[in-house]
């Protein structure tokens, strides 16, 4: 019961995290530093608050600081280079970029932390890739940004991937509300320096979008994926994650008319189909 709470907790996170090219497509006119810097500020500050008020939970630091430290920086790279993809590729492509992230995380947890693969895992990677390969394959996704924008939107997916390895890790030694905290507050202080460069937009709609993406998008579902965490393999967790892949690519052919072809909804299917597969699947 649960790893099945776990595997929930971390769906509705995903759902929520899936907003978030959209807000940021509707905050373009937002220094992508100001935005990024204002994304992990306010959501490091409601946790901060939540501690004050909450009677259960205590903010602790323990260990690994430097391992905190990269975590946090690696947080506000994958920020900042997928924001940029987001504004300068379509929404699809951007958010192919960031979430083949989850690859690579299955390799990582291989490498890194010793994570065994097994059949149905292996299955619903396949699925995963051969999904992103139909959503890649038609022309009319590819714009017309330079090849440093794509190799912006290309490491956009290897920081968050490095930011759920040490996340794991880290984990270990941190409650989700603390490790949430630290990883925000961390990509913050090292953002300070990028928002001084221009005046920072504080319209009525500007402030309505930092709070949107630092509380809602942010803070609430960190805190639900690293309590998943708790019970759910990384290789799960990467596949779980896949369904940030097809969500904002619905939300932008809704809202901005980049409406996918047949062979895309075909390949947002099958990666559906590899969500529901592993987060029905207890795997030991």
């Amino acid at each position: 019961m649960t790893r099945v709470i776990d595997k929930l907790s971390i769906l509705i996170g995903v759902v929520l995290f899936s907003f978030i090219p959209i807000i940021v497509r509707f905050g373009s006119n937002i220094n992508l530093f100001q935005l990024s810097f204002f994304r992990t500020f306010i959501s490091a500050m409601s946790l901060f608050i939540f501690f004050l008020i909450s009677r259960n939970q205590r903010l602790r630091i323990n260990k690994n600081i430097l391992l905190l430290f990269l975590f946090g920086l690696f947080h506000a790279a994958t920020i900042v280079t997928s924001f940029r993809a987001i504004n300068t590729l379509t929404i699809a492509l951007a958010t192919v970029f960031l979430f083949a992230g989850n690859i690579y995380l299955y390799f990582f947890s291989f490498l890194f932390l010793k994570e065994r693969f097994t059949i149905k895992s292996l299955i619903t990677l396949t699925l995963s890739v051969v999904g992103l390969i139909l959503i890649c394959s038609k022309k009319e996704l590819i714009t017309h940004a330079s090849g440093f924008d794509y190799i912006i939107a290309v490491s956009s997916g290897i920081f968050m991937s490095l930011v759920f390895i040490y996340g794991k890790v880290l984990r270990k030694s941190y409650d989700e509300n603390s490790l949430t905290f630290f990883q925000n507050l961390i990509a913050s202080v090292i953002l300070i320096p990028a928002i001084l460069i221009k005046p920072i937009n504080t319209s009525f709609q500007s402030i309505n979008i930092y709070l949107l993406i630092g509380v809602i998008c942010t803070a609430i579902p960190f805190v639900l994926l690293y309590k998943g965490m708790k019970s759910v393999q990384t290789n799960v967790l990467s596949v779980l994650m896949t369904l940030n892949i097809p969500l904002p690519i619905i939300f932008g052919a809704i809202i901005f008319k980049e409406i996918p072809g047949l062979v895309e909804i075909i390949g947002i299917a099958i990666m559906i189909i590899a969500t529901i597969i592993v987060s029905t699947t207890n795997i030991s």
